[in-house]
């Protein structure tokens, strides 16, 4: 175990630089990101780490009529409105809401939950994503991955 942690904390400490030039090589912002710093909660302190999420919540977050927050900028995986960066995803807006969680933001993380659980069908389900302009399901509905994360971020808010 001990070896593990030695890596777990090396690669925290090195990730947000790796991280920082993968997103500037690309030119592009992503919140796929989000997942592998929600598991750096050590390191939430680090600027980079901070100033990473901040990129993301001014350039990805809201930025569409139903809101939500896309893969990355210009994200074309079904893309149905050209005019928005993205389409929104219940993965990548729940993992700022968990980010949120780490930085005692609960308020701000049960308005993300808010959000993806208005956005469910009827039944319950979730889909991949979402559709920028009316909020319909885009993509696998439904998405098991979806629903993981949706019980992770209730978990930790009920924390």
């Amino acid at each position: 175990m001990d070896g593990f942690l030695t890596w777990f904390s090396m690669a925290v400490s090195v990730f947000p630089q790796i991280a920082s030039c993968y997103i500037q090589a690309m030119k592009k912002v992503l919140a796929a990101v989000l997942l592998v710093l929600v598991f750096a909660a050590p390191a939430f302190g680090s600027k980079t780490i901070r100033s990473t999420f901040k990129v993301i919540e001014d350039e990805l977050l809201n930025k569409s009529p139903s809101g939500g927050v896309p893969r990355y900028e210009h994200d074309n995986y079904f893309a149905s409105q050209p005019q928005y960066l993205g389409n929104p995803w219940f993965v990548t807006t729940l993992w700022l809401a968990q980010y949120y969680l780490q930085l005692a933001r609960n308020p701000d993380a049960a308005q993300l939950m808010e959000w993806t659980l208005s956005h469910a069908l009827p039944s319950g389900v979730l889909s991949e994503q979402i559709n920028p302009t009316d909020g319909s399901p885009l993509s696998v509905t439904p998405l098991v991955w979806s629903h993981a994360e949706t019980i992770n971020t209730l978990l930790d808010l009920q924390t």
